[in-house]
């Protein structure tokens, strides 16, 4: 192998430093030049002008991407049926409790549209008597804030005050409303979904109506019962927590549907109701699952879902205002139009 003599050696070397010398010249020289900064200006025009474009973009694709038009006579027709009066007329015998959770996380979710999910459910509790909680924490810290359905449920049928034992109170019922559902149907009655439930199973106790979807039981919207057997339910439904599929992919839903279906003696207490009845989906493609006007609520689980909330609460403001229904509803109470009247 020929050596490199020294002397081209040498020369090499001089050259590469040269050269570095000179790059790193010329850096500087830009930096300062006054080319340089122009030219950054425009590109970081160039680039906020891209991400404008992309942000009304995608903004525009939501609107009409997004949409939903719903028939308002159809609405108006069904919520008229609801005629104001001066007293609410309470059942002795049996209490319902709207249950939902808006804490800080739900709220920011649903990005300031929460004021008219809110709303309907605070107007539907005061047309019919029924109780209204609303949790704006989380009762439990420990676990995610669906599990906090376990804990509310306990925290009112069993740690409340007691009542006089006079009362049979063993026929109180809890309604879980998702904050991601809004009601469209103000003459639907808690009270008819229940005595459907107990006419399906020919006067047997009935302690859950819930209904279910291709993934299972969907606990976005059911009614439970305070019953001694709710009591060891939400033992065993607290501890379900590890080694099942279903509870580590959906929590506390997947833990109720998993004690459903692999417990007869639970099952045997729990009614499955159809989805529409009281948890018809806000998807426009047009299943089994849709909602549809008349329908009762209208349900918008997972992030898939969640995108139509906004079109859906549009509509729904649409009908409070087109329909005048706060104008009919601005008594406290109301008396049901019955279906025998003319």
């Amino acid at each position: 192998m020929m050596m490199q003599p020294a002397s081209n050696r040498n020369d090499s070397m001089s050259m590469a430093l040269f050269d570095g010398s000179r790059c790193r010249a010329s850096f500087r020289s830009m930096c300062r030049s006054p080319t340089l900064p122009r030219f950054c200006a425009r590109k970081a025009l160039c680039w906020l002008l891209f991400i404008s474009l992309s942000c009304a973009l995608i903004a525009l694709r939501s609107i009409f991407l997004y949409n939903v038009s719903l028939d308002m006579g159809t609405l108006c027709e069904v919520n008229h049926k609801v005629r104001p009066s001066n007293q609410v007329r309470l059942s002795n015998s049996t209490r319902f409790t709207i249950v939902t959770f808006a804490d800080k996380h739900a709220l920011s979710s649903m990005a300031g549209r929460y004021t008219s999910l809110l709303e309907s459910r605070s107007l539907y509790a005061s047309l019919h008597g029924y109780g209204l909680r609303i949790y704006f924490h989380r009762p439990d810290m420990r676990r995610s804030l669906v599990w906090s359905k376990v804990t509310a449920i306990h925290e009112i049928f069993f740690q409340g005050p007691e009542v006089p034992s006079s009362v049979d109170r063993d026929n109180d019922w809890i309604w879980l409303l998702d904050l991601d559902a809004l009601i469209f149907n103000f003459n639907v009655k808690l009270e008819s979904i229940v005595e459907s439930a107990r006419a399906h199973h020919q006067g047997n106790d009935i302690d859950i109506v819930i209904a279910m979807d291709h993934n299972g039981v969907n606990a976005g919207s059911f009614l439970v019962r305070k019953s001694e057997w709710t009591r060891q339910l939400l033992r065993r439904w607290w501890q379900m927590q590890v080694g099942v599929v279903m509870v580590e992919k959906f929590f506390e839903q997947g833990a109720l549907h998993h004690l459903i279906n692999t417990d007869k003696s639970i099952a045997a207490h729990v009614h499955i109701a159809a989805l529409r009845q009281f948890n018809a989906y806000g998807n426009p493609s047009g299943d089994l699952y849709r909602f549809r006007e008349g329908d009762f609520i209208v349900h918008c689980p997972g992030p898939t879902l969640k995108k139509w909330l906004p079109a859906y609460a549009h509509e729904w403001e649409n009908m409070m205002q087109q329909c005048k229904l706060r104008e009919a509803w601005m008594h406290a109470g109301t008396q049901l139009e019955s279906p025998h009247q003319p």
